[in-house]
C-alpha cells in the first residue's frame, strides 16, 4: 500500500488518509466547531471524499471561533473511520441533545426507569442541561400513567384467557404474593401502600394484580389545613392494617377473575392460613392451597433457629441447623408424589443427625460404607448426642410427616418474587411513592414489562401519540 510521509508530525499515514487531509485542507476546515447539524447530512451521502466534504459546514474567520492545531487535526483524523472500510452509517448514531432531553422528560422514562424528580434533576444537571421542572414532570407522569395503566390491564385479561385455554379445565391454577413498599421485619408492617399479583401456572403471565394505599397527600393536607379538597385522582382505598392488604387484595382479584369467567382452583401461596381461610369462606369453599416450596424450606429453617433461641441447645449451631435443613431439602425433593416414603425419611432425619442408621434408606452413606463414613457435615465431624434436642427435633419432623400429602404437592411463587423486585425496581423502598398516583402508576409498568416485555414502553408512547 502507498505511504505518504505527514509534514504536520512526520508520520507515515495510508494514500486513503492522505486523500482525506487534502479534501480537509482544499475546504479550509481546520476550525474547532460545536454546530452539529451537518452530521445528520452525511448519513445520507454516499462514501466518496467529495460528497462528505459538501456535507461539512462552512465557518467564517472572526476571532470567536478558535483554530484546531496541526496536531489537533491529525487527531481528528486518526478517529475518523477509514471510509474505504466502514461507512459513516455503520458503528455511528447520531443522538441529539434535545431529544435526549425531551425523551428524558416524558414520564415513561422516569416510570420505567424507577427514579424520580430528584434522580431526573441531577442526571440533567450533570450534563449541563436545565432541568425539567417537577409541575411538569407530574403533567407528563400522569398523561402517561393512565395509558400504561390501561395497557398493564388489557395484559392480564389476554393473559387470563390464554392461561383458561391452555389448561382446558374448568378451573385454572395460579401463583399468588403480595408486597409492600415499606421493608417488613416479619413482625411488624406499617407500609402505606401494598401489591398482589396472581400468575398463571402454564403462561407463567399476570393474570390480575391489585393495590392498596393507606394515604393521600392532598387529601391530607386539605385535613390538616381545613379546607376543602380540589378534585384529584384520589388513590387512598384501604384504612384497616397493612398486614391485611394481602388478603384483601386476593379476594377482590378471585371476585374479579370470576365475574370475567376465569376461575381459579388451585392457589400457591407462601403458609399465610389467613388469606387462605378468608378466601374459602367469602369466595370459593372448595378452593385448593398449594405450599411453595422455598418458602416451606424457609419456614422449616426458622423453626429450628427458634429452637436454638428458645431452649438453648449448644449443639444447635447454624453448621448443624444448615445441615438438616439441607437434608430436609432434598428429603422433600425426591419423595414427590410419595406420601408414605416421605413420611418414612423424614422421621429417618431426626435419627440419622444422632447416629441411628435403621430408618435410613439408599441415601444414607453410613449404610454404603460403615467402616469410613463420618458426618463430615455436623460439628467435629460427630453425631449430635443430646437427648432433649433428640426430642424436640422429633416432634417438629413428627408435625411435618403428618402433613406428608401436603409436602408432595409442592408448587412455587418464584414468578411472584421477580414480579416484585421489577415492582421494587420501578418503586424503590428507599423512595416513597404513596402519597399519589405514582406508585400505581410504577406497579402497572412493572406488570405491563412482565407480560409483554420491554416492548410496552413502545406500546405506551404509541397510545398517547409520541
Amino acid at each position: 500500500m502507498k505511504r505518504h510521509r505527514s509534514t504536520s508530525t512526520g508520520r507515515f499515514i495510508s494514500a486513503s488518509k492522505k486523500k482525506r487531509i487534502d479534501v480537509f485542507k482544499a475546504n479550509n476546515v481546520r476550525k474547532i466547531i460545536n454546530d452539529h447539524s451537518y452530521s445528520s447530512k452525511l448519513c445520507d451521502h454516499g462514501d466518496n471524499d467529495s460528497d462528505i466534504a459538501e456535507c461539512l459546514p462552512v465557518v467564517d474567520d472572526s476571532e470567536e471561533n478558535s483554530y484546531a492545531s496541526g496536531d489537533s487535526l491529525d487527531r481528528q483524523i486518526d478517529n475518523v473511520n477509514d471510509t474505504t472500510e466502514i461507512s459513516w452509517r455503520q458503528g455511528r448514531r447520531i443522538v441529539e441533545l434535545g431529544f435526549i432531553v425531551d425523551k428524558l422528560s416524558e414520564g415513561c422514562s422516569v416510570l420505567h426507569s424507577g427514579i424520580g424528580e430528584r434522580k431526573l434533576s441531577n442526571l440533567l444537571s450533570t450534563l449541563s442541561i436545565p432541568p425539567c421542572s417537577k409541575t411538569t414532570l407530574k403533567k407528563r407522569e400522569r398523561e402517561i400513567g393512565e395509558a400504561l395503566e390501561d395497557i398493564a390491564r388489557s395484559s392480564c385479561a389476554d393473559a387470563a384467557v390464554r392461561e383458561k385455554d391452555l389448561t382446558k379445565e374448568s378451573s385454572i391454577s395460579a401463583s399468588f404474593d403480595g408486597g409492600w413498599q415499606k421493608r417488613g421485619s416479619g413482625k411488624s408492617y406499617s407500609s402505606l401502600s401494598g401489591h398482589a399479583a396472581f400468575i398463571g401456572h402454564k403462561t407463567g403471565k399476570c393474570i390480575a394484580f391489585s393495590t392498596r394505599n393507606k394515604y393521600c397527600r392532598k387529601c391530607d393536607s386539605a385535613l390538616k389545613k381545613g379546607c376543602d379538597v380540589k378534585e384529584h385522582d384520589c388513590r387512598k382505598n384501604w384504612e384497616g392494617s397493612s398486614k391485611a392488604m394481602e388478603s384483601d387484595m386476593c379476594i377482590s382479584m378471585l371476585k374479579n377473575l370470576e365475574s370475567n369467567d376465569v376461575c381459579v382452583g388451585t392457589i400457591i401461596m407462601d403458609n399465610d392460613s389467613t388469606t387462605i381461610s378468608k378466601a374459602r369462606s367469602e369466595v370459593k369453599a372448595d378452593l385448593k392451597k398449594q405450599c411453595d416450596r422455598n418458602h416451606l424450606l424457609k419456614d422449616f429453617t426458622n423453626k429450628l433457629y427458634d429452637i436454638r433461641k428458645a431452649k438453648n441447645f449448644r449443639e444447635l449451631t447454624p453448621k448443624t441447623i444448615s445441615h438438616i435443613s439441607k437434608c430436609f431439602r432434598y428429603c422433600v425433593s425426591q419423595n414427590q408424589a410419595d406420601t408414605e416414603k416421605m413420611k418414612k425419611n423424614l422421621l429417618a432425619l431426626g435419627k440419622h443427625v444422632f447416629g441411628d442408621h435403621s430408618y435410613c434408606g439408599s441415601w444414607c452413606g453410613y449404610l454404603q460404607n460403615p467402616l469410613k463414613y463420618k458426618p463430615k457435615h455436623l460439628p467435629y465431624s460427630r453425631y449430635l448426642c443430646d437427648e432433649k434436642l433428640k426430642i424436640t427435633l422429633m416432634d417438629l419432623l413428627h408435625k411435618y410427616s403428618s402433613d406428608a400429602d401436603k409436602l408432595t404437592h409442592l408448587g412455587s411463587s418464584q414468578a411472584n418474587e421477580s414480579l416484585n423486585n421489577a415492582i421494587s425496581s420501578k418503586a424503590p423502598k428507599t423512595n416513597f411513592f404513596s402519597g399519589s398516583e405514582s406508585n400505581d402508576y410504577r406497579v402497572a409498568a412493572a406488570i405491563a414489562q412482565k407480560n409483554i416485555g420491554y416492548g410496552y414502553v413502545t406500546d405506551v408512547c404509541q397510545s398517547v401519540m409520541l
